[in-house]
């Protein structure tokens, strides 16, 4: 997996290819850092199970999943990439609060 997601280098130049969004998934699945720490198929641990939803009606179900299949990653991938929020946003005049979990390795730990 290493050897298959460094032949696919992300950078800031060159973006994020395809072939790296391919792996990244199943990467962080088998390491324990997807979605959930321990749900190994998107399918399985989330698709499936919003289905049982309640809430939301069979159509409101599958316009979820139509819309997420459509919009990949995010439609705003490409400008998340490039823009660096510590050198654009220095200062809110309002709190801001981080929330994040035992499991959650998206967000960067100072000590």
């Amino acid at each position: 997996m290493v050897q298959k997601l460094e032949a696919a280098p992300v950078t800031m130049t060159g973006g994020v290819p395809d072939s790296y969004n391919l792996l990244r998934d199943i990467a962080m699945h088998k390491l324990g850092i997807g979605t959930m720490h321990d749900m190994r198929s998107v399918v399985t641990g989330i698709m499936l199970p919003s289905f049982q939803f309640r809430e939301y009606t069979l159509g409101e179900k599958l316009n979820l999943w139509r819309a997420k299949s459509q919009s990949g990653i995010s439609t705003l991938w490409s400008d998340m990439m490039v823009v660096d929020l510590n050198h654009e946003v220095t200062k809110l005049d309002l709190p801001i609060y981080f929330f994040e979990g035992r499991y959650d390795y998206t967000l960067r730990k100072e000590k």
